[in-house]
């Protein structure tokens, strides 16, 4: 595949364009104009899809200045929780904040609301009257994978992919998803800036990832890898995976990431990194206490 297609194959997150975020982010949320120099940088270099959800702050409110200041748009996904608004009035109100007339995946952002169908009908009649073009769900394990791969309902499905999150069961997973006819998105290929850090600077329980960090870094030292360009290359080059959620805070950080991918990318190097059963709950951010 060559270059132009793999950048097509990048998603802009925008949770940085709304709140402080990431294990990494010393600088907070980018002010306006940052943020329209990273949508500008992305729309000019073919990226199509934003990704957002209601819960990350000013983004959809950012995104939708962007669109009307510009008459630049994307395809939107957008990730939704089960409240007391009912969820026409939800899905509305961010059309009209986001600028748009329609989304490209409206998805459940906690599993919790997809496993007991919260509002299904819902979102099948704004599937069938073209408000959304596709139905998503949010996903962290395999045991969620397993529950949503057979589902017609599901067009969509995001879920973390990185090199310590990659199993084989995961992997064979995926590829039944993918042949079922989901469309799969990879986000915290990074794992949040992670695999960035020092690891003699890890902290509380994020010490039992030190063996990890010091296995990714000896290896990419060993093959003459920058890390980045392997932790980015290792998704992006799955075939089953048709979008990589990038989260960004400023557009030099875009080139960057850009600028990183290879046409062509050899993974046998580090497929033997592995995460112990026993520390899998430490790929969910939401667990971290450092």
């Amino acid at each position: 595949m060559n270059q132009t297609a793999l950048i097509q194959k990048i998603a802009l997150g925008t949770v940085q364009l709304g709140l402080p975020y990431g294990i990494n982010n010393a600088t907070g949320k980018p002010d306006k104009a940052e943020a329209f120099r990273i949508l500008n940088f992305a729309y000019e270099n073919k990226i199509q899809i934003l990704d957002t959800a209601d819960g990350y702050g000013e983004a959809i409110k950012v995104i939708g200045n962007y669109t009307a200041e510009t008459k630049r748009s994307f395809r939107i996904v957008n990730k939704f929780k089960i409240d007391s608004i009912p969820l026409r009035d939800k899905l509305f109100q961010s059309l009209e904040i986001l600028k748009a007339s329609s989304l490209y995946c409206y998805m459940y952002h906690q599993f919790s609301d997809y496993e007991a169908a919260l509002r299904l009908d819902e979102l099948k009649e704004f599937k069938r009257n073209s408000t959304i073009s596709k139905i998503g769900v949010s996903l962290y394990g395999v045991e969620q994978l397993r529950q949503v791969i057979n589902d017609r309902d599901i067009d969509l499905i995001q879920l973390p992919s990185n090199l310590l999150d990659s199993s084989s069961e995961k992997e064979t997973l995926l590829k039944q998803a993918k042949k079922s006819g989901k469309e799969i998105h990879a986000r915290s290929i990074y794992l949040q800036g992670l695999f960035f850090k020092d690891p003699n600077s890890l902290t509380g329980n994020l010490i039992a990832l030190k063996p990890y960090l010091e296995k990714i870094k000896s290896i990419c030292h060993q093959h003459q890898l920058d890390i980045k360009s392997a932790a980015l290359n290792y998704v992006l080059h799955k075939e089953y995976i048709d979008y990589v959620v990038l989260g960004i805070d400023q557009a030099s950080q875009l080139a960057e990431n850009l600028s990183s991918i290879e046409e062509s990318f050899d993974e046998s190097a580090l497929r033997e990194i592995a995460i112990d059963t026993n520390d899998q709950y430490l790929l969910n951010p939401s667990t971290w206490k450092p």
